[in-house]
């Protein structure tokens, strides 16, 4: 079975607030977020900012050793807790409408590639993708020694499946599983789906 990772370290300085706490709907959005994945993953790592609280989940709990990183460094930690899951999905906490169908057609497009990642209107979407444990750890560590470097320099360097949106419309007809929030307004938006 392949594991779950899920981002929470960012700075939400557009959001105002930890994206990990926000309530939808009496639940934690990061709570809600692992419950989702756990249908479908196991287990389930969680990468956090260096001293950052979370609320409770049934969940591993790693921290990313490089503050303000960014995802690069959050997969990177995340991956070195893996053990025995040979692929990973890989999102990020603020998609409160993720569907586990969404999560599994992704983890089946993999096969023998590398990576499967979503692409939408021409841009691959990293934070919703699956990827091969062994041959992505192998190499982090060149990409994370460019300074610039992000989730996307990964792609052209393992074999890399792009699913379009007819495929992934068969399993979340209005791509809901990629909505995610920014800002106030945008989580007002999210709630009232």
């Amino acid at each position: 079975m392949a594991a779950g990772i899920v981002l929470c370290g960012g700075r939400s300085s557009r959001m105002g607030t930890p994206k990990a706490w926000l309530d939808f709907h009496g639940e934690p959005l990061l709570s809600r977020i692992v419950c989702i994945l756990s249908g479908e993953l196991s287990p389930i790592i969680v990468v956090a900012a260096p001293g950052q609280i979370l609320p409770p989940v049934n969940a591993i709990i790693t921290h990313d050793e490089t503050p303000g990183g960014g995802p690069l460094h959050g997969l990177h930690a995340g991956l070195k807790c893996v053990n025995g899951s040979e692929s990973i999905y890989l999102t990020a906490c603020d998609v409160p409408l993720l569907r586990p169908s969404f999560v599994k057609f992704v983890v089946d497009s993999l096969g023998p590639q590398d990576a499967a990642v979503p692409l939408i209107a021409g841009f691959p979407q990293p934070l919703a993708a699956a990827y091969r444990v062994s041959r992505v750890l192998s190499l982090l560590p060149q990409l994370l020694a460019n300074p610039h470097a992000g989730l996307r320099d990964l792609f052209p360097l393992v074999s890399t499946k792009f699913l379009d949106e007819v495929m992934l419309r068969r399993v979340d007809g209005n791509l809901e599983s990629l909505r995610n929030a920014n800002t106030p307004d945008e989580w007002a938006k999210l709630l009232e789906s």
